[in-house]
C-alpha cells in the first residue's frame, strides 16, 4: 500500500510557458516521456480512481476528506488523502471482467510531466533528483499537460488542460506535516498564475467534470 497527502490544481487550457519557467527554478526538474494512462469512470463517484498505468493496475481510495488549506501569497486549494493498491500486468479487458460491467466507460489521458522531488527523511526539507531512488518520506511535486477522452472519441478531441500538484508519501502520521513544510517552501516565491480553492480538486473529480 502507498498514502499519500496531496493537494492538486487543475486548469484548461495549454500548460503556460513562464508557469513552466517558475517550475524549473529549482534546476533539477525533469521531463518524463509522454504517457497515457486510462481511468475507469465511476459516474457520481469522486472517492475511488481505479486506473491502468504502465502496464500497472491501480486503485486508489480517498483516505480523508477534502480541507481548506491556505499559503504564501493568498494561495489555496483543497488537502485530502490517500491509500493506493496496486497489481502488475493487468489489460483493460481483464480489469473490465474484474471490477466494471459491459457499458462501463475507459477513459484515457495523456499525460507530459514534469517533476520535482523533496527528501523528507532528514531534519529539513532537501531536493534531490526526481530518479534518486527509493525515500522513505518525501514529497513529488508535479507540473503536467494532460489530455482525455474516451473509446469513442478522436484523440485529436481531446481538450488540453493541465495540473499542479503536491504529493506527500511516508508515514501516515508525518506526510501532512511534510507537505506543508514543502507547499510553504516552493511558494515563498509565488507562481505567476492564482491558485484559488475553487481549481483544486483530485484526479476523481476532474474526470466527472472534463
Amino acid at each position: 500500500m502507498y498514502h499519500s497527502a496531496e493537494v492538486r490544481w487543475f486548469f484548461r487550457g495549454r500548460l503556460p510557458g513562464d508557469m513552466q519557467l517558475w517550475f524549473e527554478a529549482g534546476r533539477l526538474a525533469t521531463t518524463e516521456p509522454q504517457r497515457t494512462d486510462d481511468y475507469l469512470l465511476l459516474p457520481g463517484c469522486v472517492t475511488t480512481s481505479v486506473k491502468l498505468r504502465d502496464g500497472r493496475f491501480e486503485v486508489k481510495a480517498l483516505t480523508q476528506s477534502p480541507g481548506s488549506v491556505t499559503y504564501h501569497h493568498g494561495i489555496s486549494g483543497l488537502r485530502d488523502a490517500w491509500v493506493k493498491w496496486s497489481s502488475a500486468k493487468i489489460d483493460i479487458d481483464t480489469s473490465s471482467r474484474l471490477v466494471g460491467r459491459a457499458e462501463d466507460r475507459w477513459i484515457s489521458v495523456s499525460k507530459l510531466r514534469q517533476l520535482r522531488l523533496v527528501s523528507l527523511e532528514g531534519e529539513e526539507p532537501a531536493e534531490v533528483a526526481p530518479d534518486h531512488g527509493w525515500l522513505s518520506g518525501g514529497c513529488q511535486v508535479e507540473l503536467t499537460a494532460i489530455r482525455a477522452w474516451s473509446r469513442t472519441q478522436d484523440q485529436s478531441e481531446a481538450e488540453p488542460w493541465w495540473t499542479l500538484s503536491f504529493e506527500a508519501f511516508g508515514d501516515e502520521k508525518t506526510m501532512q506535516d511534510g507537505l506543508e513544510l514543502v507547499t510553504e517552501d516552493f511558494f515563498k516565491e509565488p507562481p505567476p498564475l492564482s491558485l484559488s480553492r475553487e481549481a483544486s480538486f483530485s484526479y476523481p473529480v476532474w474526470l466527472q467534470r472534463v
